[in-house]
């Protein structure tokens, strides 16, 4: 197959800004609380030991964040980089990064409202500027414009990583329940199509799995909003579907609250560029 057999396959329809913008702001607190936890500084430590030995991360460097959130991997790029400028498609995700930033003293962070998918990197003058661009489980690299991207704001070394497989306990049963589909997995075929394109633009990225698993509570109320706007392109206000998928949940809270577990495989992909 030719790379544009692979652009083809890895293509998905343009999404609404604001709606994506509602969905992650709607995220925000839940996932800044997570920041400063023990289990969120253990995560974030393996992957940067990983940069710092394959030598993708030092003290004369300057790394882009796409998709940073509250910022807990710019933070730690602030402690062992030159330069961290991290960029969100969520307010919210900006505004807790920049207080999070502050709380622990950081001088050399710069944190921007830019969707990824908008982004002129020319206009911006971020071509070949950073020595790593960085996004971790973007939503935002979902498709071969948006990886090449990357690869041209960089004039050192890339990382990606995303899911090579996941199940959400309650997410998938939701749409088992409401949509009659047996499984909501994701990731798919996207490592597939990531490294094929990257090989055949003559990169040669390595790849490497981390298995991981979370747990998230929510309200009734916070659980609909959730899923409402996961699954909003199928699930629209009014519908008979919304109320199953309202009734499903209202099935399964205990005490106030509905308990999500999370079990992914991660794939870390990163190559150097030309």
């Amino acid at each position: 197959m030719e790379i544009i057999d692979f652009n083809k396959l890895w293509s998905q329809s343009s999404e609404d800004v604001s709606k994506i913008q509602d969905y992650w702001d709607m995220r925000a607190e839940e996932f800044n609380d997570d920041v400063f936890t023990k289990e969120g500084n253990q995560r974030n430590s393996t992957i940067i030991d990983l940069l710092i030995s394959k030598g993708m991360l030092n003290e004369d460097m300057e790394v882009l964040d796409i998709g940073c959130g509250p910022g807990k991997y710019s933070m730690e790029f602030s402690r062992k980089a030159k330069k961290v400028t991290g960029i969100d498609i969520s307010p919210k995700m900006i505004s807790f990064a920049k207080e999070n930033s502050k709380k622990i003293g950081a001088t050399n962070t710069d944190f921007m409202l830019i969707p990824w998918g908008q982004l002129d990197l020319d206009k911006q003058k971020w071509t070949k500027k950073y020595d790593l661009v960085f996004a971790s489980t973007c939503p935002g690299i979902n498709n071969s414009e948006n990886l090449m991207k990357m690869v041209k704001a960089s004039k050192g070394y890339c990382f990606l990583s995303c899911f090579a497989n996941r199940t959400d306990k309650i997410k998938d049963e939701f749409n088992r329940v409401v949509f009659g589909q047996s499984t909501n997995s994701r990731g798919n075929n996207k490592i597939y199509y990531i490294f094929n394109i990257l090989w055949q633009q003559g990169l040669y990225p390595e790849i490497c799995y981390q298995d991981t698993e979370w747990k998230s509570q929510w309200t009734l109320e916070k659980a609909i909003e959730v899923c409402s706007l996961q699954f909003g392109k199928k699930l629209e206000d009014g519908t008979e579907l919304k109320k199953k998928g309202e009734n499903y949940l209202a099935s399964i809270v205990k005490n106030g609250i509905i308990k999500e577990t999370t079990s992914s495989k991660i794939a870390w992909i990163y190559w150097k560029t030309k």
